[in-house]
Formats: C-alpha cells, structure tokens, sequence
C-alpha cells in the first residue's frame, strides 16, 4: 500500500473509531449531560454521575434554569430531595440539588454565585457548618466550569469506561444521583455501623478529647455551660455577608441551615467542649442577618430525639449513613418544618438574635431529657470509642 493511501486510511480509522466513542457516550450519556431519552437496560441508571458531577451540574443548571436550589457539602447533596413539595412550593418551582461532595465553603459560595449569575433563581437553601465563612476570589476556583468542554464527555477515556459501566450495571438498578441532583452515596448497603466507626475513629486522630467521664461506672450526662457561648466576634463572615446581600439585592428568598448530627456524635462534641463552638458560631450567624437586614432566615436541628438518636446497627438505618451523613427521610422532615411550618415535632427551631438563649437551654434540658431516658446511649458511643463497657 502506498504511504499516501496507508496515512489516508490510517486517518479514515481513526477518525470512525472516534465516532463511534463519541456516539456511544452520547447516546449513554454516563454524566447525565445531554439528559434527552433513557432506555431501560441501556442508560436509565446513571451510576457514574459522581465522577463527573462537577462538570455537569453546573452546566444543567445553566440550561435548565431551575428556580429552588440546594447548596453545600455532600451532607446537603445526600440528604435533600429538591422535588419537596415545601421546597418546591408545591411544584411551582423546578428544583435542583446543586450540593457537591467534597465542597468546601469556598466552593459553595462560588456555586452560590454562578447561579444566581446564570439563573433566574427565587429560592436558596443552603447548609452550613457554624464557623469561619470569608469572602473568596472565585475566579480559577471552580476549573470544571472555567474549562467545561463537551469533548471530554464524548472522547475521553473516562467517558468510555463510565459508558461502559454504565451499560453493564443497568440490572443493578442503583443510580448514584436522582435526576434532580440529589446523591445516594452508599444509601442502602448494610455496615452502617462499621462507618460511623469509622467517623470516630478517624476524628480522635485528629483532636485530642478527655474520655475520662465516659469510663464512670454510673453514668450521668456531662454538664454543659448554662449560659450560650458567645458570638465569636473573631470569626470572618464575609463571604456568607456577601451571599445575604447578593440574594437580597436580587429577590432570593435565603435561607441558611446548620447541619445535623448523630446523637452519638452530639455526645462526643460534648465531651470534646465542640459544641460552643458550634453554639458561638451560631450567635455570631445571628447576629450578621439581624444587621443585614431582610429576610434571610437561619435554622438548627440539634435536637435529641428517634431520628438523631435512631440505634445503629450493622444493617442499614433508615435516617443515617454515618454520623454526619443523614438521607433524605430526615430531610424531608426539616423541610416539613421550614418549608411548611410544622414544628410540632420539635425537631428544632429558627434562630435570630432575639431566641438564641432561649433555644439553647431548650437544646439543653432536651439532651438532660433524652439521656435520662435513653441510658443505652453511653453503652452505644463506649462501643464505638472502642472503650470497655463499665454499666
């Protein structure tokens, strides 16, 4: 074969096997980019969607426009369902979860920004940990937007091996995202109590905690401060100032919520004196929306009570995943108690400058209550600190 024909036909080849990779993920769309039909036992079940989620969701919400967006960690991204009838206000608004596993505030504040830059978005729920929220420079910070190329989902390697993937996983009939962005993460698998384990293990590395009350052979709950820790005046906020007048500059309706935790992990926040921070934190968040202005609302739910304290087992829990990590059956119920002003319950409550105090004494004489009442709780966390049960 002469060279002009081999390279010509070399280039013919090349060019349909590309083709062919191109068609084949655009027709799986592992991704969910493209999101125009999905056939049964070929791409229904998206099961790749976590790879590339920070290429996508952006993109789908630039396109799809929806007008209640959930922002955050992946506590967020887990534990929302964006299609609650609260949420939604009864399907007047699309919703979309636009949480991001990994995310970090810097992160959540620049999604923040881009969306209320590329869509006409009325709603903003956005979950956060009580602590230091500063003004970041997104520009360069989200390189998944800045350098989104359609040919990356068509012709990369990784596209490919989703596809294929995908392709082979269809009877599993586990999707790693609802369509509307929510993630399930490891919802589901049995070892739940290996993870928070797991949790525990790994956060005593990190910080050092007196356990020496939790080896008393007759237990009684660690006495916290009476009075509320104060707004940590130190802490940089700007960033989360930023947000609040973004929104109220363009009619968002914000609201801010402190994620939850596992009673077990409430317990040990309280035996490692966490939870001031998290209480000062909270003040400090109070006391900026009261000088902001508007209407952007805080809410907490740190309550003792079945969901927060349901036992955790090696089978799955219905409420959590890990100490942190609570799905959507909980979340459903906070955005019954926001959403639809149904705090009968007391799951937990909305904080201003005004009944700070008073929540904090209700969260503490509802912690003396539960453990009161739930005595197995110290047997439970001994179990999970590895520590000798003294009962």
């Amino acid at each position: 074969m002469q060279p002009k024909h081999f390279a010509l036909s070399l280039l013919i080849g090349i060019g349909l096997i590309l083709a062919v990779v191109a068609a084949l993920n655009r027709v799986v769309d592992p991704f969910w980019y493209y999101r125009d039909f999905e056939i049964d036992g070929l791409n229904k079940v998206k099961t790749k969607m976590r790879r590339f989620e920070r290429h996508v969701k952006p993109m789908i919400v630039a396109r799809e426009q929806p007008e209640a967006l959930i922002f955050g960690s992946s506590f967020a991204e887990i534990g929302f369902d964006p299609t609650h009838a609260g949420f939604t206000g009864s399907g007047k608004l699309a919703g979309y979860n636009f949480g991001i596993a990994g995310a970090d505030w810097g992160r959540v504040l620049c999604y923040f920004d881009y969306a209320a830059a590329t869509t006409g978005m009325k709603r903003a729920f956005i979950g956060i940990t009580p602590g230091a929220m500063p003004r970041v420079d997104c520009k360069g910070r989200l390189p998944e937007i800045d350098g989104f190329s359609e040919s990356k989902l068509l012709l990369s390697l990784k596209a490919v091996s989703a596809s294929i993937g995908t392709i082979r996983e269809q009877r599993k009939n586990s999707p790693s995202h609802t369509r509307e962005g929510m993630y399930y993460y490891i919802r589901g698998l049995p070892g739940v109590e290996g993870q928070f384990r797991q949790f525990f293990g790994e956060r005593l590395k990190k910080q050092h905690c007196d356990l020496i009350p939790l080896h008393q052979s007759a237990f009684a709950p660690l006495v916290l401060d009476a009075a509320l820790p104060g707004a940590d005046s130190g802490l940089d906020l700007e960033g989360l100032r930023h947000i609040v007048r973004l929104a109220k500059r363009k009619g968002i309706e914000l609201t801010l919520f402190a994620y939850p935790k596992h009673v077990l992990w409430l317990e040990l926040d309280a035996v490692c004196g966490a939870y001031k921070a998290y209480w000062s934190g909270l003040a400090a968040v109070a006391a900026l929306l009261e000088e902001e202005g508007g209407h952007a609302a805080l809410w907490e739910f740190t309550r003792y009570n079945g969901i927060t304290g349901e036992p955790i087992t090696q089978n799955s829990a219905v409420y959590w995943q890990d100490p942190e990590h609570f799905n959507y059956e909980f979340g459903n119920r906070i955005f019954d108690a926001i959403y639809k002003q149904r705090d009968g319950d007391h799951l937990g409550s909305r904080i201003t400058s005004g009944n700070i105090s008073q929540v904090y004494q209700n969260y503490l004489e509802n912690r003396i209550s539960y453990l009161g009442s739930h005595p197995e709780i110290l047997t439970a966390l001994r179990k999970q600190l590895l520590l000798p049960g003294r009962d």
